[in-house]
């Protein structure tokens, strides 16, 4: 019986191929989280935001403009580039969502207040180690600054460049890995808004 040669010619390329390919598609896999996070990262901060922001943590909205409100609120991880929260302050349920989409880290944040459902999106336009700036395409005048630490975290809602909201955050299961604990600001600063500075932004 004779064997075409052009058959065993063909077939082994391809079983050779396969074995070739295998350890190599393993190995992509394995890279492939951390080729994610460096297209989503501007930098090392955006998972150290990730990291630090995680957990539960107790606070209050201590500048609303219906006064102050309890505002709790427990940061899952919803995958490896995307976190999620829920707060209850009373008047609505608020929606954070902070995620990596198309190279950039963004946030979704929705409020059921009056029953709406359209969330806003935001976009990074400067980071630090210790703060993050959100800023809204549409509206266009509404900006969100997160300072982020351990133990203490602020959030910070901007119209037109005016604080609208202040919120104050306390970890309630402290994290030993994130940063040091960043303070507040003080009393007599929370009716003025202070630019976060040393940030790096997009000139886009």
């Amino acid at each position: 019986m004779k064997i075409s040669k052009g058959v065993f010619d063909e077939a082994r390329p391809s079983a050779y191929a396969s074995m070739q390919t295998g350890p190599l598609l393993i190995l992509l896999a394995a890279l492939l989280p951390a080729a994610a996070w460096a297209q989503c990262q501007q930098g090392p901060e955006t998972r150290l935001f990730f990291d630090s922001i995680s957990g539960a943590w107790q606070g209050e909205a201590v500048t609303t403009p219906v006064g102050t409100l309890p505002y709790d609120i427990d940061f899952k991880q919803r995958g490896p580039f995307r976190i999620y929260g829920e707060a209850d302050p009373g008047a609505a349920i608020h929606h954070w969502d902070f995620y990596c989409e198309s190279g950039e880290l963004r946030l979704r944040f929705l409020s059921t207040f009056g029953g709406n459902r359209d969330p806003l999106l935001l976009e990074s336009i400067g980071i630090t180690t210790e703060e993050i700036h959100f800023k809204a395409r549409e509206p266009d005048f509404l900006e969100v600054k997160v300072r982020f630490g351990d133990r203490f975290s602020v959030f910070e809602v901007l119209h037109h460049g005016e604080r609208h909201v202040l919120i104050e955050l306390t970890r309630s299961r402290p994290n030993q890995t994130g940063p040091a604990r960043i303070k507040p600001p003080p009393a007599s600063d929370r009716s003025s808004t202070t630019p976060g500075q040393g940030s790096r932004r997009r000139t886009d």
